[in-house]
């Protein structure tokens, strides 16, 4: 069975005693979603369905579409490093 370190997502290994990095797969699928957020660019077909279904123009697309899903994926990540200190994994 394997132990915390502190309040961090740190476990200790029973057969070491070292401290290592633990986290439940789910936060890694978070972590991997956020982190495919934040930019959006001309390849990637979320960009185009929000500027052709609101009638933009590819430069009015890019000033308006990119920082608002920057914001989404900083978001996530906050949320996400949030959840990760004060919903830990059971161990």
């Amino acid at each position: 069975m394997m132990r915390r370190c502190g309040w961090s997502p740190l476990a200790r290994r029973p057969s070491d005693d070292r401290c290592v990095f633990v986290l439940h797969p789910v936060y890694l699928a978070l972590a991997i979603g956020a982190g495919s957020k934040p930019i959006a660019w001309m390849n990637d077909s979320g960009f185009w369905v929000i500027t052709r279904m609101s009638g933009m123009t590819e430069s009015q697309g890019l000033r308006y579409v990119t920082p608002m899903t920057a914001l989404m994926g900083a978001a996530a990540l906050g949320l996400l490093l949030i959840g990760v200190v004060y919903f830990p994994n059971p161990i």
